[in-house]
C-alpha cells in the first residue's frame, strides 16, 4: 500500500508539472499555484557511469556516513516558482524514513527541517543563494534519535545530488 501510494504521489506530481509546461494560453498563470522544472535535473548513480556523489567539489555535513537505504528510493527534484527567480523549491519524496523529524542539508548546510508523524515524506523546502547556482549540489536527510541533531545517534541518512544547468 505504501508503495501505491509513492508511486501514485510520485505520478501525480509528474502529470500536474507536464500540465503546467504545456499549457499554450496567453492567459497569466498565478506564481503561487505552478512550478516549473526549468533547467535542473536529478542525478542517480549507475553502476556504468561514475557517482556524482563522489566528485570532490561537492560540500557534505557528514563525509564518512554510508546511507542507511538506497538512494534510490528517494526521490529528489527542483522546481522553480514561476514569477520568482531568488529561490526555488527542492522537493522530497520518500517512504522510507523512520518516525522522526527530517533534517534537509543543501551543500552542507541545513536548508530545512520537516517534523514528521508517519513513515512518508511529500515536501518542499525553499533553497536560495549558492544553492541555486549553476553547477552540481549535495543534498543529505538526515533523521537523528529524539531529534537531536547535536548529540542524537543517526537513525536515517541518505545522500544524492541535484545539477543546476
Amino acid at each position: 500500500m505504501k508503495k501505491f501510494a509513492f508511486c501514485f504521489a510520485l505520478m501525480t506530481l509528474t502529470l500536474l508539472s507536464l500540465a503546467g509546461c504545456g499549457s499554450s494560453s496567453d492567459e497569466p498563470v498565478e506564481a503561487a499555484e505552478s512550478t516549473s522544472e526549468e533547467t535542473v535535473e536529478t542525478t542517480e548513480s549507475t553502476e556504468e557511469a561514475s557517482d556524482p556523489v563522489d566528485d570532490p567539489s561537492l560540500v557534505w555535513k557528514y563525509d564518512d556516513i554510508e546511507n542507511t537505504v538506497d538512494p534510490s528510493s528517494v526521490s529528489i527534484s527542483i522546481g522553480r516558482k514561476l514569477g520568482n527567480t531568488n529561490f526555488q523549491e527542492l522537493w522530497v519524496l520518500s517512504n522510507e524514513f523512520e518516525n522522526a523529524g527530517v533534517f534537509i542539508y543543501a551543500d552542507g548546510e541545513q536548508v530545512g527541517y520537516k517534523e514528521e508523524s508517519d513513515l512518508q515524506l511529500d515536501t518542499e523546502s525553499p533553497i536560495s543563494g549558492s544553492h541555486i547556482e549553476e553547477g552540481l549540489h549535495s543534498v543529505e536527510l538526515v533523521q537523528y534519535a529524539d531529534n537531536d541533531d547535536l548529540n542524537g545517534e543517526i537513525i536515517f541518512y541518505v545522500r544524492t545530488t541535484y545539477e543546476i544547468k
